[in-house]
């Protein structure tokens, strides 16, 4: 999955003002029709640049995610209804100031 942040919807995709990954996530466990037995819970940390978090001091921002899907063994990936990606984050800063660490 990658996110794209940008200041504009109509130019998300082609101008965005920074992009976070691709980010991997771990594989649900399937039966033999590739059917989905058990939901799996992947953590990620990601770490920005401080040229990164300048984007975050815009009045407002727009956050689009790409999820790409690669088969495995030359299986197209069937997308279901039931199937859902819940995407939760949280923001954790950790600065240097005047020589102290906050």
């Amino acid at each position: 999955m990658t996110i794209y942040i940008g200041a504009d919807s109509a130019t998300i995709f082609t101008h965005p003002l920074t992009t976070i990954g691709p980010i991997g996530f771990d594989q649900a466990t399937v039966d033999g029709n590739g059917i989905v037995t058990a939901e799996i819970v992947t953590n990620n940390t990601i770490n920005l640049a401080a040229e990164d978090l300048h984007v975050f001091s815009n009045r407002s921002l727009y956050v689009a995610s790409v999820v790409t899907l690669p088969g495995t063994n030359n299986q197209i990936v069937r997308v279901r209804a039931s199937d859902y990606f819940d995407i939760n984050g949280i923001v954790e800063i950790s600065a240097r100031v005047g020589g102290e660490d906050f």
